[in-house]
């Protein structure tokens, strides 16, 4: 079987950034050590010869309300939409904070799987294809536009030479299954580590790979003579099958 074609990296490692030499200088005090002269004088003492103003309000009369109550009004009706449009800002910013905390494409999040419904919403069932008798339920679908792009999350670093084959079918088979839920062909899906994330094209050559996969792996599951495919004693000490299979690979210390 063909390799899968290698993926594109999309976002490499941020830059680290560090702060400069010494932290934040505390503000000067301004004209508050001003000793009182009288009571009169509007400034309270306080302990060490500094003092802080006493703020001082006319008496609250109906003459007083009455006064100035255009003022409050009009003031009132100029901050409530200004108040709004802050509140719309600071809103914006934390949708944008949390884009980029994750590492997504900028886009409307369709569902999550990463176990925090509260920020992300209500996580549904996972997709399946009735057509490839495949089932399987992505990290995230992203919708951009009219495309729906899945994304497949991994927690280590990324490979020095790219992404693992088993982690581009898996995305790839998550491509299939978009498709198929949505009507429409993404053009390529994202994997994204801890430091790089990576665009896999979801091109029909990889198509046709992953339905030759899906193929064998139907052989093997009705076949009664499956074989171990590989020599990596890591992958078998990962297998749940370990136990029963007869043909693991052993590893030093095991």
């Amino acid at each position: 079987m063909v390799a899968p074609a290698r993926a594109r990296i999309l976002v490499g490692e941020r830059a680290r950034t560090g702060g400069g030499g010494g932290g934040a200088r505390p503000a000067r005090a301004m004209g508050l050590d001003r000793r009182c002269a009288s009571g009169r004088s509007g400034i309270a003492p306080r302990a060490g010869g500094h003092h802080l103003p006493r703020l001082t309000h006319p008496p609250l009369t109906p003459s007083f309300v009455i006064r100035h109550s255009s003022f409050v009004i009009r003031h009132l009706s100029f901050s409530i939409p200004l108040f709004i449009l802050f509140l719309a800002f600071v809103l914006w910013i934390l949708s944008r904070r949390v884009s980029d905390t994750s590492g997504l494409p900028a886009g409307r999040v369709v569902y999550s799987d990463m176990g925090n419904a509260q920020a992300w919403g209500r996580v549904e069932r996972p997709l399946f294809s009735q057509r490839l008798q495949l089932t399987g339920k992505p990290d995230y679908l992203v919708r951009d536009g009219d495309a729906v792009i899945p994304v497949e999350v991994k927690s280590g670093r990324a490979p020095a030479d790219g992404p693992y084959d088993s982690h581009i079918f898996q995305l790839a088979a998550y491509c299939a299954l978009a498709a198929e839920a949505y009507g429409r062909r993404p053009s390529h899906g994202l994997i994204k580590y801890a430091d790089k994330i990576f665009a896999v094209d979801y091109t029909p050559q990889l198509e046709s790979e992953l339905m030759t996969l899906l193929d064998e792996i139907r052989r093997d599951a009705d076949s009664d003579d499956a074989h171990r495919s590989h020599d990596s004693a890591a992958r078998c000490r990962a297998c749940g099958f370990r136990e029963v299979c007869g043909e693991e690979v052993r590893w030093l210390g095991g």
